[in-house]
């Protein structure tokens, strides 16, 4: 009969170098598997050691954290502001040219198709050619509150 080899024998954690015995059981109790049913290559001691470490990094640095990644986003706005400010205008105009029927109309803020319902009509009377109407607002409710809650703070 022949000897299993060292390799064969043992596998080793990819991160602390310490050796598992290399059978079914072993394997699901030292090292287990993903989803896709490949075996990890660091063992559990490790993988929750790292966890642990990075949970308290994160809880030390939290402000450094935040504030990096609020710099981050500013220059990426900054580094594609006309490509967005395109993207938008593109979305803006496919939703202003959507055909739509009588009862839905887009709004001119947020650029939603909304039933009419939605907008509601201002207070005042707009005189047109002498014959008084009752003037449509161009935005949705939500966008008048939103706008209201912002002046009022």
């Amino acid at each position: 009969m022949t000897e299993r080899s060292e390799a064969d024998k043992y596998i080793k954690c990819s991160k602390c170098r310490c050796k598992y015995i290399n059978d079914d059981e072993h394997i699901k109790k030292d090292f287990g598997y993903n989803r896709l049913e490949e075996r990890f290559k660091t063992c559990v001691k490790c993988r929750t050691y790292s966890r642990q470490q990075n949970k308290e990094y994160r809880q030390e640095h939290q402000a450094e954290i935040t504030e990096n990644t609020r710099d981050y986003r500013k220059q990426y706005y900054q580094h594609n502001k006309e490509h967005h400010k395109e993207l938008m205008k593109i979305y803006r105009e496919k939703q202003l040219n959507t055909e739509v029927d009588e009862n839905h109309k887009c709004c001119t803020r947020c650029y939603k198709i909304k039933p009419i319902t939605e907008y509601g009509e201002y207070v005042y009377k707009i005189d047109v050619n002498g014959i008084e109407h009752w003037a449509s607002c161009k935005s949705c409710n939500s966008c008048r509150n939103r706008d209201k809650e912002q002046r009022r703070r």
